[in-house]
Formats: structure tokens, C-alpha cells, sequence
């Protein structure tokens, strides 16, 4: 069986065009199953209070969310996906008619298990804004960048930051494929020597700042969690290996001796900019600096309308 194609659609801030990018991109896929990672699982938006947006699904789309937002005469209910504490009972549901639905509700665990479920060839995520990190866990998943001033506004060194950072990460170079072999998929910190010996590190984090990893000596130390990219910087003999490429928490450039398991590939970067040019400019250099281009999304939009 191929191999389904995951794509996270994330954005950084409110109002910056997310729902129709999400729309644009599930409208090019001839076989999507639709979901997103938020937990909140209500009809209104926490922030705004007005309606969250909806996304149009064409008839034979899949779609995973809450119970709630599933018309028994729209939808028809394939599986029970999990339970979910705070939204309620997940489903997987086709849909029977056109029909606009609030998509809410799956977690990282039940988007993994949607990759082998048989009826569609991608799974399109509705990434939310603080939960970044989700769009990490998959090997080879896509993501689908939003960038614009918002509502209510970020300002520019927000903007510029949290786009050079996400770009940065998403070139974070993988590790060689020996040492992946032999350190992925491990639930805790583990060291490879120089020698090929890998041993578990007695550490329930490497979060304190009294972390001391010089008895080790040189070699691959796995990450399966967050990583200060200031620890990286005081042992510069350790090769740090991240589980996921969005787990790398603070400033500067990242350090040479950071790897990854994890390859994320950028599926597009679109820009919403409708008062800002100046800053809008700016987000275009740093794209092109990693060799990527950018879609407004106004254009997206136009797009969707004439189909």
C-alpha cells in the first residue's frame, strides 16, 4: 500500500488566511481525510468569539472530528477514532453531501493511526497555533506555512522571528542514516559512542540548567524530547540528535552539532499582508534565503472561488 502524504497546515497568529490555505490545499487533493489538532472542541472561537471557521467538503471526503459537528444526514460514520476528555468522542465520517463542517478535536496519537486507515491518500492537519511541535512527529510530513500581520496584529519582529525560525528548523540536518537506525523510535535519551555502543542516559530531561554531560564524551545523544539550544552550546563535543526538529527551544542560530531523525519538507509558505507591503517584502527575502517562494493568500482565495 503507498504510503499516505500528511500536511499540516500552520499559521502565526489569528487571522492570517489558515482556514482558506486549509481549503486551497484539500481542493487539490482528488482523496483527503480532513482533521486538526486544536483540543477546544466549542462552536466559538476562545479569542474573537465569533464562529470558528468552517471548511466545505465535497461528497466522498473524509473528515475527523467531534460528534457534535457531524449531521447524521451529511455524514456517515465509518469508525470511532478515541475519546477525547475535553471535546468528547471522535469519529471518522464520509461525506454523504457538500457540506461545511467545524473540524475539531483529533490528537497526534489518533492522526497517526488515520495513516493506515484504507479511503484516502492524504491527511490534511489544521495545525494549531501553539502547537507547532505536533507538525514534528512525522517522518516526511508536509507543512503548509501562513504567515501575515493577523487580528488582532502581531508586530514585525514577531512575524519576522517566528518565520525564520520555523524555516531554520525545518533545515536542521538529518543525522546519518546508521545513527538513525540505531537511536530512533527509543523513549528515552540515548548515547551512541565513538565505539557504536549505545547506552541509556540515566536523565529525566536535559532541561535544568545544572545538566552536566561531559562523562559521556564525544558520540550521539538522542533527544526524544525538548532540547535547550543552550545545552547543545556548552558541549559542543556531543552530537545532538532531536526526535523532532520542532522540539529545539531558544535563540541564535542553531548550533552545527544539532541533528535530526525527522525530515519535514515544506509543502508552500503564503503571505497576508493586506496593509503591510513593507513587511510583507521582508517575508518574501527570507523565504527566497531558503530557497522557497510565496503565494499571497488573497490570490488563493480568488482561486478557490472560480472552481
Amino acid at each position: 500500500m503507498q504510503r499516505k502524504r500528511l500536511i499540516y497546515v500552520i499559521g502565526n497568529a489569528k487571522n492570517v488566511g489558515k482556514t482558506t490555505v486549509l481549503k486551497h490545499v484539500v481542493a487539490k487533493e482528488s482523496s483527503a481525510c480532513v482533521t486538526s489538532i486544536g483540543l477546544d472542541g466549542e462552536r466559538f472561537d476562545s479569542l474573537t468569539g465569533g464562529l470558528k471557521p468552517s471548511i466545505t467538503l465535497d461528497a466522498n471526503s473524509r473528515v475527523v472530528t467531534a460528534e457534535r459537528f457531524l449531521d447524521a444526514h451529511r455524514f456517515e460514520i465509518i469508525q470511532h477514532v478515541e475519546h477525547n476528555p475535553i471535546v468528547g468522542d471522535i469519529f471518522l465520517a464520509r461525506v454523504l453531501l457538500k457540506s461545511d463542517v467545524i473540524v475539531v478535536g483529533a490528537t497526534f496519537k489518533a492522526i497517526n493511526a488515520l495513516m493506515n486507515v484504507k479511503g484516502f491518500d492524504v491527511v490534511v492537519v489544521d495545525g494549531a497555533l501553539d502547537r507547532l511541535i505536533h507538525a514534528g512527529f512525522a517522518d516526511d510530513s508536509q507543512l503548509a506555512v501562513v504567515v501575515g500581520e493577523g487580528s488582532p496584529a502581531v508586530g514585525e519582529h514577531e512575524v519576522v522571528s517566528w518565520l525564520t525560525k520555523v524555516l531554520s528548523l525545518l533545515h536542521i540536518p538529518l543525522a546519518p542514516q546508521d545513527v538513525k537506525a540505531k537511536l530512533q523510535n527509543s523513549h528515552s535519551l540515548k548515547f551512541l559512542d565513538s565505539s557504536g555502543n549505545v547506552v541509556e542516559v540515566k536523565a529525566k530531561s536535559l532541561l535544568g540548567e545544572d545538566v552536566d554531560l561531559r562523562k559521556l564524551g564525544s558520540g550521539w545523544l538522542y533527544v526524544p524530547g525538548i532540547l535547550f539550544s543552550s545545552v547543545a552550546k556548552r558541549f559542543c563535543n556531543i552530537k545532538f540528535c532531536l526526535s523532532n526538529p520542532f522540539a529545539l527551544v531558544g535563540t541564535g542560530p542553531i548550533s552545527a552539532n544539532i541533528y535530526t531523525v525527522r525530515k519535514i519538507h515544506i509543502h508552500g509558505v503564503y503571505t497576508s499582508f493586506f496593509a503591510r507591503p513593507d513587511l510583507e517584502k521582508k517575508v518574501h527575502e527570507i523565504a527566497r534565503m531558503y530557497g522557497l517562494s510565496c503565494e499571497n493568500v488573497l490570490s488563493v482565495e480568488f482561486k478557490e472561488g472560480f472552481q
